[in-house]
């Protein structure tokens, strides 16, 4: 048994590993791995798999490729998540194997979502706490909440093609129009960053209908698609890029997405948080933070930072920097 690298090879193993892991996903495992691994010709590459002889998988770690702005520095690195290994392998020590090589191919990487029992090995190996992404749930249209029942997820030719609030019209964007977004939105922070490359291959794909609105006036953005939840079309705030340094250019995002559901009919919103000012504004408008907060660690010294990180005015992230939001269907 080793971890290596992830080739070409290993693919049909890894997807039958997949489906063995994930009985109850529902995007099928094939669908699911080629959304990561079509992004580009390194895709493969970032990521490692613990491989028996005979070629079957029994434990994974995947990784895509990303950027952050800290402290007037760009750097290059991945975003790991689905660290995994057989349940029976787990106290062989086969886990912190696959993590320490993890480490040794990446070590500046972040990750998000790590449980309870994980997240102690995860800083005690290195990893620093970055922050939280909460999760706010919110009745944003109450008219529409009864039309939003048993209704199907609503394609992106259905998305209205522009939205004007205080001033600013949000118009969507196709493919071909994608901005460049080489600079940070916030110097004070860390923050995910955002590039051409990342945004056409995220947002323009065939796993979601994903609608990408942009100011005319600027380079603010936000990010919506549809998502069935206990049987209600709900509306998800998958990203948003804007000057954080107070409420005012969330405020404005958060009324474009509203005006566009209010559009389509769609009564409920679900947004993700790692900023006080986010959460402020979401509360405000009566959302409300349900689940356990999703970590975020990284290889990152955040020493001088740490009361920020505490205070939630240190780390600008989204849904979309991680893998769950695109489990949602």
């Amino acid at each position: 048994m080793e971890a290596k690298t992830l080739t070409k090879a290993d693919l049909q193993q890894l997807q039958d590993y997949n489906k063995k892991i994930y009985p109850d996903k529902v995007i099928p495992a094939k669908d699911y791995l080629e959304f990561w691994f079509n992004r580009n010709e390194r895709a493969l590459d970032q990521c490692l798999i613990l491989r028996e002889e005979d070629g079957s998988v029994h434990g994974q770690v995947l990784a895509s490729e990303m950027s952050y702005y800290y402290k007037q520095e760009r750097t290059d690195t991945v975003w790991l998540f689905d660290l995994i290994v057989d349940e029976d392998l787990r106290k062989t020590g086969w886990g912190v194997d696959v993590l320490l090589a993890c480490m040794d191919k990446h070590p500046r990487s972040c990750s998000t979502g790590s449980g309870p029992t994980a997240l102690p090995i995860h800083l005690k190996m290195g990893n620093k706490m970055l922050g939280e992404i909460r999760k706010y749930v919110g009745i944003v249209n109450p008219l529409s909440m009864f039309i939003s029942l048993f209704r199907t997820n609503i394609k992106a030719e259905k998305f209205p093609s522009s939205v004007t609030v205080n001033g600013k019209t949000f118009r969507e964007l196709s493919r071909e129009e994608m901005p460049a977004l080489t600079k940070p939105y916030n110097d004070n922070l860390l923050e995910i960053a955002r590039n051409r490359e990342f945004l056409q291959w995220r947002y323009f794909n065939d796993l979601h209908p994903y609608a990408f609105y942009k100011d005319e006036q600027s380079d603010d953005f936000f990010v919506v698609r549809t998502t069935i939840q206990k049987h209600m079309t709900v509306m998800l705030l998958v990203d948003y890029r804007c000057d954080m340094s107070d409420a005012k250019a969330f405020e404005n995002i958060y009324q474009a997405a509203k005006k566009v559901m209010s559009k389509l009919h769609i009564g409920m919103l679900i947004a993700g948080s790692s900023l006080k000012v986010v959460d402020v504004v979401l509360e405000s408008h009566g959302c409300k933070s349900i689940g356990r907060p999703r970590p975020v660690i990284g290889f990152v010294k955040v020493k001088d930072r740490k009361a920020d990180v505490e205070a939630r005015t240190f780390l600008l992230t989204t849904f979309a920097d991680s893998d769950g939001e695109t489990n949602w269907v």
